[in-house]
């Protein structure tokens, strides 16, 4: 059984929800669909990166694609600093640099 990942961001420009792949370009956050429509730019697909989410291939009741969620502990998260913020992978520095902006992030980063 092969799962569906989809992702969904929120596009200012035309002010609605957008579905599909996530691609992540030069700072720029885009959720493109799996075939672009004709006369689209980049822009059209360019997304808030606060409304970046995963939906995880399932349906509720209604029918809408269920989001997922990861809950962790600031413990887990200062085991994941400390090892990751100096990470070859740039997803893992970044990662860590989100961990900095979180509430009472100074007991995960000392």
């Amino acid at each position: 059984m092969k799962r569906l990942i989809k992702f969904r961001g929120y596009n200012k420009k035309n002010e609605k929800w957008l579905y599909g792949s996530y691609i992540l370009n030069r700072g720029h956050h885009f959720v493109a669909p799996d075939e672009f429509a004709e006369g689209r730019t980049w822009e059209d697909y360019e997304v808030e990166e606060d409304s970046i989410g995963q939906l995880v291939g399932l349906t509720d009741t209604e029918g809408t694609m269920q989001r997922r969620i990861i809950m962790v502990s600031y413990q887990t998260l200062r085991r994941i600093y400390h090892q990751r913020r100096t990470h070859r992978l740039p997803e893992w520095r970044l990662f860590c640099e989100w961990i900095t902006k979180l509430p009472f992030s100074w007991v995960i980063t000392i």
